[in-house]
């Protein structure tokens, strides 16, 4: 009877293959599989090329993420901001009722399935740069630079994952990936708070796009717990709303009387549902997303061209945000957004907050 052959398992292969559970033959630059199936082949230790994810630019700015850990080498460090997680970060993502089962439950019980590690690493970021926020307020550099590298690192880490992952049919894998983008979202406004340098426009745009991943995943797969997740970004259903259809009304005026062009006035009509639709004024985080979720591609376009009409829109989406300034990883992004305006274009946000209040005064005097 012939000697059955034991493979052990290895630690030091591509992520890939890590991801999809596969031996790797850990042959540089590429490996078999990842040559096999034309796929980007990565190692541990930035073998390869690193790739930046969106809103972490490679230009030198304090966007840039650090070197990519193995995916499956946690430290005393992680299981640290593990435990931060489970008691603190995930009681505080979303405002609602069934946030704190969700986040503190499903998603980590998905975390130790085959398909979960992707979700480890996220949930690891978000405990990381919630402390980096933490310890950025309160002055101490030192700790919110150690807490931003590391949470950078495992966000490159879920990312080099999910890119895997969007490529599987696999049911459990397109759940993962949907739970990821949700976070990512989070992530790239959280880091934006101990960064040395504030988002630049483009990078606003990177954010935009990223949170069109989501829309994206759930048409892809339709999980009953990734409608659970959307559910956790409306409000309390037993508070009243304090919008009320007068406020509607004199929104819809005041912003549908500033005579944009035809893509902007449709994206204003999208920000007037954000106001509405999802209740603003009660936290529901969904208004922060829907205009950069579904405006078209000109007005995205308009905006890296710096149209003063784009620019229009853009500040009263700022004044959408500062709505959400109590979300920790909300903050203050309405004025990164205003100090992003004027920096790409000087007196834009002026000009802007000037036709609002033209049009102020004009529907008071009537």
């Amino acid at each position: 009877m012939p000697t059955r052959r034991f493979h052990g398992k290895t630690t030091t292969g591509c992520f890939a293959c890590k991801a999809r559970h596969v031996k790797c033959d850990e042959a540089r630059p590429e490996c078999k599989n990842c040559r096999r199936r034309k796929e980007e082949c990565r190692f541990p230790g930035g073998d390869a090329s690193s790739t930046t994810p969106p809103g972490n630019s490679s230009n030198g700015s304090s966007f840039a993420a650090p070197a990519v850990p193995s995916s499956h080498s946690f430290d005393g460090l992680d299981l640290a901001l593990m435990h931060h997680y489970s008691t603190v970060t995930s009681l505080h993502l979303f405002p609602s009722d069934g946030g704190a089962h969700v986040w503190q439950g499903i998603v980590p019980a998905k975390a130790q399935l085959p398909s979960g590690v992707i979700l480890q690493h996220g949930m690891l970021a978000l405990s990381a740069l919630e402390l980096a926020c933490h310890y950025t307020a309160s002055g101490d550099i030192t700790q919110a630079t150690m807490y931003r590298a590391r949470g950078l690192q495992h966000q490159q880490a879920g990312i080099m994952l999910f890119r895997v992952q969007l490529a599987s049919e696999d049911s459990a894998d397109g759940n993962a990936a949907f739970i990821f983008s949700l976070m990512l979202i989070i992530l790239a406004f959280s880091s934006a708070h101990s960064a040395t340098t504030k988002p630049s426009l483009d990078d606003i745009l990177d954010v935009f796009a990223l949170m069109r991943g989501p829309k994206a995943l759930w048409q892809m797969h339709n999980d009953p717990t990734n409608g659970q997740l959307i559910e956790t970004m409306s409000p309390e259903r037993n508070k009243p709303s304090p919008f009320v259809p007068e406020q509607e009304t004199e929104l819809s005026r005041a912003l549908g009387s500033l005579q944009l062009d035809e893509i902007c006035s449709a994206a204003v009509g999208i920000l007037i549902a954000a106001w509405t639709r999802f209740d603003v004024e009660r936290q529901d985080v969904r208004g922060i997303a829907l205009l950069p979720a579904v405006c078209s591609d000109e007005f995205r376009e308009q905006i890296r061209q710096r149209k003063p009409d784009a620019m229009v829109v853009l500040v009263n989406y700022a004044n959408l945000v500062s709505r959400f300034r109590a979300r920790w990883w909300v903050g203050p992004w309405d004025d990164f957004i205003l100090e992003a305006i004027e920096g790409a274009s000087p007196g834009a946000v002026e000009r802007a907050l000037g036709r609002n209040n033209d049009v102020k005064s004009e529907m008071s005097a009537t």
